[in-house]
């Protein structure tokens, strides 16, 4: 059955993605699309090109050569023709020599991308060892708390860095915006899904969706059709965030149990059964943990190194999450010149496919538990190395931006879209109960780290032999070192780690048998 809870904690989790989602903001923020001059000019004839995200006067351009004399012309024709007014186009923070200066560094230049990426890296880190961290035996940072914080200066920031005129402020806005999102992908993700009921946690990967979230920052670009408003609106869409957070919900009474906070259990239980309408939870759902089991981030991997199998798991691991979000986001980020000119149609028939998937995933997971995860990884890989190839084929043949460019992108996103979802299914699977947080969060890291290198990855075709190569590997891994899901959760049941104390796993039959 279906709560009010659910229904609040699963509507919660999706706005809360929508101030997530940040993270493709880029994709509209860095927008800079060929244009031609006027309406003579046949649609596959341009004046002006895109080189580094500068605008470039072409010495031929179509039936008139000399239509591009008259610059001043042509830039007001331009900008009639824009289908969205991004934040590269006002600052010109890629093409001003002046600007430049102050975002490249050993001739490496800093887009506003990799600023926030690194701002994820450092929230993903930070926030999710504060979540854990206690500071004595009375005063501990909880989910709850730690996400509050995060939104109280992260949607401030977010309104901030649509209303500055410098491009450094700028940067430093959506650095901050970005060590919000660290914390609302990791701490936020934790939060929600302790606080929904186990057998409706399937539903905040179907009901709720970061393509969801996508698709209505999507729709909002398009609807303001510039970067300031839509900046606005994405704010505004977000606020309701705060007050729901700290006036209705309560802290998490699995991380409570967890904890071993008894009175602050007991209250958060409470609370949930009101809020719910019913008996949401029950005090048999959860045990109160002893000290030895109670594992952060340093302890958990210590613990999962300590093992050989556990060990190799968890360096599979980190190649999964690092090449997938790796090639993931170097497809998102540079998806926005996918189908040429009709630069919103490609944005919203890629998330309309993306959203669909994860439909599907979802359903799929539901129906079909004991899939095998190896078997849908390595398609799913293969699939992305396929699609790259014929993307890169088309590229050199000058077919980039056509109808047939675009549904193969969208078929390499689809593909390790696949390989995301298997991510999170196999560090669930492969893991003990005790360490799995630990697990999830390392991975985050090491997945951040690969959003971050992704940045430097867009000067095509190199864009697509990395894409090639980053996937054989991970398939590889997979071949050789993947094991076949089916049945896993029984194996790693078996082998627990051991800072499980004998009462601790005495309590656990005991709880089987009540079961």
């Amino acid at each position: 059955m279906i709560t009010r809870l659910d229904v609040l904690i699963i509507g919660f989790w999706q706005v809360l993605l929508i101030s997530n989602v940040q993270l493709l903001m880029p994709i509209f923020l860095n927008y800079m699309p060929n244009q031609k001059c006027d309406g003579t000019i046949p649609l596959e004839a341009f004046c002006y090109d895109i080189v580094g995200r500068c605008y470039k006067c072409l010495e031929r351009c179509g039936i008139d050569e000399n239509v591009c004399l008259n610059n001043e012309t042509c830039f007001h024709d331009i900008r009639r023709n824009f289908a969205f007014k991004s934040a590269a186009n006002e600052y010109g923070q890629y093409c001003n020599p002046r600007i430049r200066a102050w975002i490249i560094y050993e001739r490496i230049l800093f887009r506003v991308e990799t600023i926030q990426f690194v701002g994820v890296l450092l929230g993903t880190v930070l926030f999710g060892l504060l979540s854990e961290f206690e500071i004595d035996t009375t005063e501990r940072h909880g989910r709850r708390r730690i996400l509050l914080i995060a939104l109280a200066f992260g949607l401030p920031a977010l309104l901030l860095s649509g209303e500055v005129k410098h491009v450094v402020w700028f940067y430093l806005f959506r650095f901050l915006v970005g060590l919000s999102n660290g914390a609302g992908l990791l701490v936020g993700w934790s939060y929600v899904s302790e606080l929904i009921s186990a057998k409706n946690r399937f539903l905040l990967r179907i009901a709720s969706s970061w393509p969801v979230a996508r698709i209505i920052m999507t729709l909002v670009c398009f609807a303001t059709g510039e970067w300031r408003m839509a900046t606005r609106m994405l704010v505004l869409l977000t606020l309701p965030l705060f007050p729901v957070l700290f006036f209705v919900l309560p802290e998490s009474h699995v991380w409570l149990a967890a904890k071993g906070r008894r009175d602050e259990y007991d209250y958060a239980m409470t609370k949930l059964n009101v809020l719910a309408g019913c008996v949401y939870v029950r005090k048999s759902d959860h045990h109160f943990a002893s000290k030895s089991v109670r594992m952060g981030l340093r302890n958990g991997l210590m613990q999962i190194f300590s093992r050989y199998t556990l060990g190799k798991r968890m360096i599979m691991l980190f190649s999964f999450w690092f090449g997938t979000y790796y090639v993931r986001y170097i497809l998102d980020l540079n998806s926005d010149s996918m189908f040429k000119d009709r630069f919103f149609a490609g944005q919203f028939i890629l998330c309309g496919v993306l959203v669909g998937t994860t439909i599907l995933i979802g359903i799929a997971n539901f129906i079909l538990p004991g899939i095998s995860r190896k078997i849908v990884h390595l398609v799913a890989q293969a699939g992305v190395i396929l699609f790259a190839m014929i993307l890169m084929i088309l590229h050199i043949n000058g077919h980039k931006g056509s109808t047939l460019f675009m549904w193969f992108w969208i078929a390499a996103l689809f593909s390790i879209e696949l390989c995301s979802e298997v991510c999170f299914l196999t560090a669930n699977e492969l893991m003990p109960i005790e360490s799995r947080g630990a697990a999830f969060h390392a991975s985050s890291i090491v997945a951040r780290i690969g959003t971050v290198a992704s940045t430097f990855t867009h000067y095509e075709p190199v864009l697509y032999v990395i894409v090639i190569l980053v996937s054989i590997t991970n398939w590889l891994v997979s071949y050789f070192y993947l094991e076949d899901g089916k049945g896993t959760r029984d194996e790693v049941a078996r082998e627990r780690t051991p800072a499980k104390s004998e009462k601790a796993q005495t309590s656990d039959k005991e709880r089987t048998k009540v079961k």
